[in-house]
């Protein structure tokens, strides 16, 4: 007897000039196609975000400790008068860009899942006084203060990324291609 998982039953109805029915069966993968659909489901809305924030939080934490941002290809962030300055002593001469006394701003990449298979990335860092910090040195900015004007160069280090992109479209064909594999 066949193994009722390895075909399908297909009835097909000739041409009347033949006058007869033709059973025919026909191998296939062993999927329970309903299951694997619902799986996918599952994983899209519910799994895939998760790991998708989870990714994009270790991508921009990286791009932080690493001091410029990764697009295509890897963008370093202008240099700080303080490193170059022979002035400068102890460890203000050798800290990493941004980093401040706290590391606030390099920790503060998180997600958040809105809705069902959806995340969204940000970064929130706030100085005592609660003023957001973390998109002014992120996008940059020029703020003419009382006595003289004020140039924060851009330190982009959250925001669209080719190579992001990639790493989740990569980890999407692999859950598909593990939900696709025979059990």
């Amino acid at each position: 007897m066949r193994n009722p998982g390895l075909y399908t039953h297909l009835s097909m109805k000739l041409p009347t000039f033949y006058a007869a029915n033709i059973i025919i069966f026909c191998p296939v993968l062993p999927f329970d196609f309903d299951k694997i659909s619902a799986d996918i489901q599952r994983q899209l809305s519910d799994q895939l975000p998760t790991t998708a924030g989870k990714l994009a939080v270790d991508f921009f934490k990286k791009n932080f400790h690493d001091e410029g941002f990764t697009d295509r290809s890897f963008e370093p962030w202008p240099e700080v008068k303080r490193r170059l300055d022979p002035r400068t002593k102890g460890a203000a001469r050798t800290r990493k860009i941004l980093t401040g006394s706290t590391g606030d701003l390099g920790e503060s990449p998180a997600y958040r899942l809105d809705q069902p298979g959806s995340v969204t990335i940000y970064a929130e860092a706030f100085s005592p006084s609660g003023f957001n910090y973390a998109p002014v040195h992120n996008y940059g900015a020029t703020d003419t203060g009382r006595l003289r004007r004020t140039v924060i160069p851009q330190r982009k280090f959250i925001g669209p990324s080719f190579t992001l992109e990639q790493s989740i479209t990569d980890l999407l064909h692999q859950v598909i291609a593990s939900l696709l594999s025979p059990r």
